[in-house]
Formats: structure tokens, C-alpha cells, sequence
């Protein structure tokens, strides 16, 4: 959550296709889509922005990974 006014960029999207259901997948089947945006704000809650830049980064095993990696992030 972002709380302020800021300029948001559209980055992509994701769409999840799953076949059966599963107790720990909590989207909706079988398809469920995303949209990945761009914040010039921080968060408001509890937490931080998660780094997409490098090795270290902890979203690299994301299936939409890819779609943000190449992002020039301020």
C-alpha cells in the first residue's frame, strides 16, 4: 500500500493458469490476472520495496520475474 499520490507506470501483466485448485493457491482458477505497476511513493504499512535489480534479488524465482528484471528502478 502506497497511501500517497504518486505517478504509477503500468509495467505488465500476469496471467496464472491453474488447472485444479490447491489448498495454498488462493487466486482464482483457472486463470487469475495481474497487473504490475511502478510506484514513485514508498509503502505506508509495515515493509519495504523488494530490490529486482541482481543476483540477490528475492523475486528471481517469480514466474513474472522477467517481465520486471530489465526495469531501470530509482
Amino acid at each position: 500500500m502506497i497511501g500517497a499520490r504518486c505517478d504509477l507506470t503500468s509495467v505488465g501483466a500476469v496471467r496464472n493458469v491453474v488447472e485444479r485448485e490447491a489448498p495454498d493457491y488462493a487466486w482464482p482458477v483457472p486463470h487469475a490476472h495481474f497487473g504490475i505497476w511502478r510506484a514513485t511513493s514508498g509503502p505506508t504499512v509495515d515493509g519495504v520495496w523488494l530490490t529486482v535489480a541482481g543476483e540477490a534479488s528475492p523475486l528471481r524465482e517469480k514466474h513474472w520475474y522477467p517481465i520486471v528484471s530489465g526495469l531501470t528502478l530509482a
